[in-house]
């Protein structure tokens, strides 16, 4: 590990790029293990740890999303030298776009590609605004009708002790969010589930209007975490969309070239 926000899951010394991964509300690094499986030398994969969960189960602190950026940033340019894709799915697709504007304010050329999954565009409302204001029944309800990726914790009264905060301040923080940097200047790969009960196609595809650069959207089978029936397909798409953006890179350096 190399502080307290990022968790190694697979690493390369061979590696082209690196993917870091942002958790849905209340999430963990955790949430990403099954996917080294399905990475190759080429790539290093990282987990994003956000305090109260976890491996931080006693880092009890009051959320702040700023703060939070500000330290994951700091850890990420300390990472080996080489490009990274931030891949953010629900809650986690805000955290990785601000991360990724807080490194372009800062000049650090870090990141190749920003990959936001099953989340609304920044701007978008909530459809859910109170939903941290539930009570924990309701709150179970929901994350039960949400499928996948809570199922084992809400069977268990223990975890459920201990996962309601950091899920609580993370919907608050969700809901609460506005954006208030410009538009990014690096390609952006959108997923979203054909059957998310959360978000319509159409709202994640207005992340097109914060790139300048080149946008792609891909609508796959599946809920709101469709990315845990298809982690194969996830990492293809994202090693697709690098692999595009160098080519596209390299061309338009080339044609600098000639022209001179």
């Amino acid at each position: 590990m190399i502080g307290q926000w990022l968790v190694p899951l697979a690493k390369s010394s061979a590696a082209d790029f690196g993917i870091v991964c942002f958790p849905w509300a209340g999430g963990g690094p955790a949430g990403f293990h099954p996917f080294k499986a399905h990475v190759g030398n080429d790539l290093s994969l990282w987990g994003v740890s956000l305090p109260g969960r976890q491996h931080r189960l006693a880092d009890l602190q009051d959320a702040d999303l700023g703060l939070w950026v500000e330290a994951i940033g700091e850890e990420l340019v300390r990472l080996p030298d080489h490009p990274l894709v931030l891949f953010g799915h629900s809650f986690g697709a805000i955290v990785a776009f601000e991360v990724a504007q807080w490194l372009a304010d800062r000049q650090h050329d870090v990141v190749s590609l920003l990959c936001v999954s099953s989340r609304r565009a920044p701007g978008l409302p909530s459809r859910h605004p109170n939903l941290s204001q539930a009570s924990d029944d309701e709150l179970i309800s929901w994350m039960r009708g949400l499928g996948g990726a809570h199922d084992e914790l809400l069977s268990s009264a223990e975890m459920l002790d201990v996962m309601l905060r950091p899920l609580r301040d993370d919907l608050m923080l969700d809901a609460a969010y506005r954006p208030h940097g410009p538009a990014l200047h690096i390609p952006m790969l959108a997923l979203a589930g054909r059957h998310d009960p959360l978000i319509d196609v159409a709202e994640v595809r207005g992340w097109q209007e914060w790139t300048t650069a080149e946008f792609e959207l891909q609508v796959l089978p599946g809920d709101h975490f469709h990315l845990n029936e298809r982690r194969q397909g996830v990492i293809d798409l994202i090693r697709h969309a690098v692999s595009s953006g160098k080519d596209r890179r390299e061309d338009r350096q080339q044609t600098r070239h000639a022209l001179k």
